[in-house]
């Protein structure tokens, strides 16, 4: 609709790698949390390689994978709900009990710091590639925006807590993988085991987008069939593959981030916004009766297709008592003051019409479909749309060119699986000391 058939391509090719990207550094995490678990549940004693979990992982998560679209997961999300609650309060557990740093050194903020924190972050927080797939299955669409406000204040409250307790206690001790560098104990071993469970179930709700759409291409039937399970273990497989040839999950975390998700998040929606704002025209003044109602949407259909009837006319008046500034209820000057509903001229209309609008101003915020359409947008508008364009690409730039010289850097002493197992290996546990 804004940018063409071209632009729908880019982005749709951008989606599907950012969903198949992102599930490399979870199968790391996954992997590693089981190599560390079974060497401190067995005093060290059971050293079996990520390199290998991972591979293992994979041929586990297959049959998971087969299943359909996030509705046919609802077992899946309640699950990951109430894993991510009891690995939160098993995290902070552990963290308290540890035996804190004697003056912890806190680093000062630094440019590369603040870009490769924003790849993590723009990681962790996007949501774009399935947001659609799960408002399909949702059976009140309109509540999204009430969704993604609630799960974002919970999840972003859990990683503050972690975040400032990790902080105070341990500087810049904290490794990568928090949970490697605490001593063993038994919240933290049940810890690393849930932590796992919930990567592989996030994996497993994510990936549905990227599935759905391969399938779409490839011609796959939406029932359950052979083909739907080649696809997907083909395409699980090759992210294990691709697994077994990065030295680092954070690493990866941070690139996927910054070269794909920076433009998901904070450059293509403002100027796909932008550009469906300048092709809105500007409000209108419609009159139907005896009332002139302005601006309530651009589009006149909406109006029009209102039956000329007593109920009809009855819902476009609430809905003029319901608009915003950018609709105002007027009374056509042929309307005499004795003809006049009293709902329409009394003290407690007005009441009422203010607390409409009120409402409907805090609901917007939450809601995707509470904007009328209001034209094209105004100067601060156009000012404030650029500068968070801008800000987007300059922090793209900046956390791709971090990342990938840290990448190499870091793949310069410590070699991925593919090449050295043993030392892979090694290097994971020498960073839990």
């Amino acid at each position: 609709m804004t940018f063409g058939e071209g632009a729908s391509i880019m982005v749709t090719y951008l989606l599907d790698l950012t969903v198949f990207g992102g599930g490399i550094p979870n199968l790391l995490v996954a992997s590693q949390n089981l190599q560390m678990l079974g060497l401190k549940a067995s005093q060290w004693n059971f050293d079996f390689s990520f390199c290998y979990w991972m591979l293992i992982l994979g041929l586990v998560l297959c049959p998971i994978m087969w299943l359909g679209s996030p509705k046919d997961m609802k077992w899946v999300a309640l699950t990951s709900v109430g894993t991510v609650l009891s690995v939160s309060v098993l995290t902070w557990t552990s963290l308290l009990t540890a035996e804190p740093i004697v003056s912890p050194h806190i680093p000062g903020p630094s440019w590369e710091a603040f870009c490769i924190a924003y790849g993590i972050l723009a990681f962790q927080f996007d949501i774009h590639p399935v947001i659609l797939t799960v408002q399909v299955d949702m059976a009140e669409k309109k509540k999204l925006g009430h969704a993604i406000l609630g799960a974002f204040s919970v999840t972003g409250s859990l990683f503050l807590v972690t975040c400032l307790i990790a902080f105070f206690r341990f500087g810049d001790r904290v490794r990568y993988n928090l949970l490697q560098g605490l001593p063993p104990s038994g919240a933290l071993l049940a810890d690393e085991l849930l932590v796992t469970v919930q990567i592989c179930l996030s994996m497993v709700v994510s990936g549905t987008a990227l599935f759905q759409d391969v399938e779409h291409k490839l011609g796959v039937p939406k029932e359950f069939t052979w083909k739907r399970c080649v696809v997907r273990s083909s395409l699980v497989l090759l992210a294990v593959l691709l697994g077994e040839t990065v030295p680092r999950f954070d690493l990866v975390m941070g690139l996927i981030g910054g070269a794909l998700t920076g433009p998901l998040m904070f450059i293509l929606p403002p100027l796909f916004y932008a550009r469906l704002r300048a092709m809105q025209p500007q409000p209108v003044m419609v009159a139907v009766g005896s009332t002139t109602f302005r601006g309530l949407r651009s589009n006149l259909a909406t109006i029009l297709d209102i039956h000329t009837s007593v109920d009809g006319l009855e819902d476009l008046r609430s809905r003029a008592l319901s608009a915003d500034n950018y609709g105002t209820f007027v009374n056509s000057t042929t309307t005499s003051p004795h003809n006049r509903d009293e709902i329409f001229d009394s003290p407690r209309a007005h009441l009422l019409q203010n607390a409409s609008y009120f409402r409907d101003r805090v609901l917007s915020l939450v809601s995707v479909d509470n904007y009328d359409a209001i034209g094209p947008m105004r100067f601060w508008e156009k000012l404030f749309t650029a500068c968070l364009v801008f800000a987007g690409v300059v922090t793209t730039v900046l956390s791709t060119f971090y990342t990938l010289r840290g990448t190499i850097e870091y793949a310069t002493f410590v070699p991925p699986c593919i090449v050295n197992v043993t030392v892979a290996s090694r290097a994971v546990i020498d960073n839990a000391f």
